[in-house]
């Protein structure tokens, strides 16, 4: 028995033990002779260790082919997978912000104009803050005028929120802009 089928008897080549072989068949093939043992080969031996060793090979390479088949069939099923939960996660975020509206909106119904809302039990505490300082909302930002842009450093100027917030604080009419309530939030710990 040689050491190559005292391998295999033991426990079976991987495909990388058959490629070694078969890399190592084929040098012996070029050359006439086994460098292991010395001995001179005929072409009968070196075609029936050749017919072995293909036999072994294709087995490893269908085997690695179902292998990477069931991969991929896998990988398609997780791709799905998580465009189902990716979907299902924007349905109920849409679903949180519809009820977080109502609950808002009706804590701002019963709160006190100007005042916050808390609702509190053992388990859970809702709060609606009171309503949050003026905001500036642009309305349209080519007729901001420049004094409230910045200086240009990316290709577009961009409005300086602050500067045109204390000029509406102070009564000075900007042209795109104007003072709105900010919105209120609601917090749930």
């Amino acid at each position: 028995m040689t050491e190559t089928e005292t391998k295999s008897a033991k426990h079976p080549r991987s495909i990388y033990d058959l490629e070694g072989e078969f890399i190592r068949l084929l040098e012996m093939a070029h050359q006439g002779f086994d460098p292991e043992t010395g001995e001179y080969l005929n072409e009968d031996e070196i075609d029936r260790a050749f017919a072995e060793l293909e036999g072994d090979l294709d087995d490893k390479i269908a085997g690695c082919g179902f292998v990477i088949m069931r991969l991929k069939k896998e990988a398609a099923m997780v791709d799905e997978e998580a465009k189902r939960l990716r979907d299902k996660k924007a349905r109920m975020d849409k679903g949180r912000e519809r009820l977080e509206e109502r609950v808002r909106d009706l804590m701002i119904l019963v709160a006190d104009p100007g005042a916050g809302k808390s609702v509190k039990k053992p388990w859970i505490s809702v709060t609606i803050a009171k309503p949050s300082k003026n905001k500036v909302q642009l309305l349209n930002a080519k007729l901001i005028p420049s004094e409230f842009m910045t200086v240009p450093q990316a290709p577009d100027p961009k409005p300086i929120m602050a500067e045109i917030k204390k000029a509406l604080k102070a009564k000075i009419e900007v042209p795109g802009a104007e003072l709105v309530q900010g919105r209120r939030t609601l917090t749930i710990t």
